[in-house]
Parts: structure tokens; sequence; C-alpha cells
């Protein structure tokens, strides 16, 4: 039990609060899928990245405090009548770049 608390304490002190809260999991995961610890890791840090990623982005919404959060998806092409729903769509994924 030492060593959970000492692991603990290291990965608070790290600032990896989603090692601290997948770690037990994902090792019971990865002994029950016979994954050696490279792989054991590798999806913690993984999850860690991912977690990280989400947060900021959310932080910077947060930040830019928008009125409401809109995507391409809900947009009304029938409300602009020039306007080609194709071609956004088409530049909206950016093979022009």
């Amino acid at each position: 039990m030492k060593q959970d608390g000492l692991l603990v304490s290291y990965l608070r002190h790290l600032r990896l609060p989603t090692f601290l809260k997948n770690y037990r999991q994902f090792g019971v995961d990865a002994s029950h899928n016979n994954l050696d610890y490279s792989r054991y890791l590798l999806a913690l840090a993984e999850h860690e990245v991912t977690q990280r990623e989400h947060n900021t982005v959310q932080r910077r919404i947060k930040a830019a405090r928008f009125p409401g959060i809109r995507e391409l998806s809900d947009f009304d092409f029938s409300a602009i009548h020039p306007l080609n729903k194709a071609q956004i769509l088409d530049l909206v994924r950016g093979e022009y770049l």
C-alpha cells in the first residue's frame, strides 16, 4: 500500500491527473489483455494528452465568451439564396491548401 500512496503523490506532484484517475483501471485492462508495460504506459500517456487537448479547447471556448457553440452542420444554407452549399462544404475540407 505504501507504493500506491507514493505513486499517487508523485502523479499529483507531476500534475498528471488523468494518469492518477485511470492508472488502476488501465493496469487491470493491460493485465487481462496481456499487454506489456510500454503499451500500458503508452495508453495512459495517450489518454492524458487527449484529455489535456480537450481541456485546452474547452478553456479557450470559455475564455472567448461565445454566446453559443455553432457548427457548420447547424447552418441554414437556404437562408442565403446565392450561397452554394456544395462549394462551402468543399472549402471546409481545406484541400485547396
